[in-house]
């Protein structure tokens, strides 16, 4: 790349290197079943990302003829010992994309890719055809059928950009070497798209930088997962200018990352963005949305001047890989602020795994377990379980999966409506959101049916300070911002207790944050009706107001509300949380407050 051979020899004996050395862990991990010394590192999905790399490094050192003919044969003898470990020589072009794609993940997309890259740069490796049509079936398959209708890949948001990575990377290269173009014939745009719409409000703690909702196994961050956004602007803008510049309008509200640079990158990409790409002026305004149902995230936002309330909420239909036991659970900011957010995970072999899986640690509604008996728990090197934690608690986590009932877009209002089985029995908790713009505040409508016990709510609040009075909650949270919790419904108890989340605003600790879990108890009769009113610091907190008709007065700085008995009192004549809204509103004076 820059003609100069001390470089060339530097990246050769780097790859000898390395492949030697990953050929051993590969070979260990083959013959024993285990990971070498405890690490995770030599697995094949890690090797596919390997390969890549290596692939990439040398055809910028190829036209150096710097390999010996030793080298050379060494080399592509441990080639070949990985492609074997990544993949098969059964021709795959014989097979329906169907069966090409049957039970891959986003280990076959590094893996096939790692094959595919390598095949790119060898033009004389044995097999090369095979192996690389191999590699092209599983991918192209994969895009065609694996990528759900809404753009989604089917696991977390963390893997969705991992799997986006791995697939227009290998599309870019694919179109240079053979003219075939992904960018136009897959869901690569769609993929775009939705990690664009997913995207939370700059935030301060974070210097001011995007990021994404941390559901299931991911972690609210500095936007660093849009580093690759801009390597693809070029395809992009080919077919879709408009996608494209959206692209680039979101890489800068991230802080124009880089791509991290660490043992599976690829350095060529860093290069390339910091010879073509320059920041956007102008912003990527987003609306509410419920475009991503096989996601299962739903978001509700509102623009004020630079500040943007955001409230998204996780309700999907299948089961999400790598996803957690979250089913209704929601995060909250308000003045791009995080006010209720999720805990994410720290790592797949850390002690707190199985707290960041259950319901416990996330802003669930919990049916009251109906045996004392707890399993014992199987401890293995590798942590991908919700254990028994909520169970040895009393409760029981929430299923895998839900059912959107409802969602609107009105012009002073947004709601969902949400319904989760109880998973141990008998049981349905249908769980209403409404959010009325103007005030913004929150209505949390959690009705039980066909259960007779106990119900806990819990909700995760990133507090430095809270004090329970009675109903009321207030959460004194960072940057100024306060959130308001008060119960409407009758609870039997509310206490708050501390529960562990990766670092996402300050404390005590750089490493870890400590949220404030609001926990209420009630019986499931009464269920549970919940106000969250965040404001500024300075602004009056939210008031209650009882009528002697039986209806309730929301009052905050922007004005009121007036709720109608039948919205919070359960009787078999109540309405829905919706259904009553509508007119509700319609009929409230909303007004300055005075």
């Amino acid at each position: 790349m820059t003609g100069e051979w001390e470089y060339a020899k530097k990246t050769k004996l780097a790859i000898l290197y390395i492949l030697n050395d990953f050929c051993q862990g590969a070979e260990h991990w083959m013959m024993t079943n285990l990971r070498p010394e405890g690490s995770d590192s030599y697995g094949a999905v890690q090797g596919g990302r390997l390969l890549c790399a290596v692939a990439v490094s040398y055809s910028l050192i190829r036209t150096a003829d710097i390999f010996s003919e030793e080298e050379r044969k060494r080399f592509y003898a441990m080639a070949e010992f990985l492609l074997r470990y990544m993949l098969d020589l059964r021709d795959r072009t014989e097979w329906t994309p169907e069966e090409a794609q049957s039970g891959c993940s986003n280990w076959q997309t590094d893996m096939c890719a790692g094959v595919g890259y390598l095949m790119m740069a060898l033009p004389d490796f044995p097999n090369r055809h095979i192996w690389l049509n191999n590699a092209n079936t599983v991918l192209l398959a994969q895009l065609k059928l694996k990528v759900n209708h809404d753009g989604s890949w089917p696991e977390s948001i963390r893997y969705h950009h991992a799997a986006l990575e791995r697939f227009a990377g290998y599309a870019k290269v694919l179109k240079k070497a053979t003219g075939e173009n992904w960018f136009e014939t897959t869901p690569l745009g769609d993929m775009f798209r939705y990690a664009i719409e997913m995207q939370t409000p700059g935030y301060g703690y974070f210097g001011g930088r995007i990021g994404t909702p941390p559901f299931g196994d991911h972690a609210l961050g500095d936007g660093e997962e849009f580093g690759y956004f801009p390597v693809f602007i070029p395809e992009i803008a080919e077919r879709n200018p408009k996608l494209a510049d959206r692209i680039r309008a979101v890489w800068t509200a991230a802080g124009t990352p880089a791509k991290r640079l660490w043992g599976e990158s690829i350095v060529l990409e860093n290069l390339m963005v910091s010879a073509t790409s320059s920041a956007s002026s102008s912003p990527c305004l987003l609306n509410s949305t419920a475009d991503f149902p096989d996601a299962g995230i739903y978001i509700f936002r509102r623009h004020s001047g630079k500040q943007t309330s955001y409230f998204a909420i996780m309700s999907s239909p299948r089961p999400i890989a790598h996803g957690h036991l979250d089913q209704g659970s929601f995060i909250l900011y308000a003045g791009s602020v995080p006010l209720v957010m999720d805990s994410g995970i720290e790592g797949y072999f850390d002690s707190s795994t199985s707290w960041h899986i259950c319901s416990y640690s996330h802003a669930c509604v919990q049916f009251a377990a109906k045996k004392n008996y707890v399993p014992a728990s199987r401890i293995e090197p590798i942590n991908l379980s919700a254990g028994t934690f909520s169970l040895e608690r009393g409760w029981v986590d929430v299923p895998r999966t839900s059912q959107v009932l409802e969602v609107r877009f009105e012009e002073k209002w947004e709601s969902i409506k949400i319904e989760i089985a109880n998973p141990k029995g008998t049981g349905r908790h249908i769980r209403s959101v409404v959010h009325i713009e103007e005030l913004d505040i929150y209505l949390i409508r959690d009705e039980i049916k066909e259960y007779d016990g106990k119900m806990l709510f819990s909700l995760p609040v990133a507090a430095l300070h809270s004090h329970v009075d009675g109903s009321y909650i207030q959460a004194e949270c960072s940057y100024g911002m306060v959130l308001d919790a008060v119960f409407l419904s009758g609870v039997d108890s509310i206490v708050i207790d501390r529960g562990r989340s990766t670092p996402f605003f300050p404390g005590e600790d750089s490493q870890v944050s400590y949220m404030h879990y609001i926990r209420a108890v009630a019986d499931a009769a009464n269920g549970f009706l919940t106000v969250l009113s965040p404001r500024h610091g300075e602004e009056p907190e939210i008031k209650v107001i009882w009528e002697p008709d039986g209806s309730v007065c929301l009052r905050t700085v922007h004005g009121a509300v007036r709720l109608e008995p039948a919205y919070y009192w359960r009787t078999d004549a109540a309405r829905g949380l919706l259904t009553c809204m509508k007119p509700s509103l319609s009929e409230a004076t909303t007004h300055e407050a005075g």
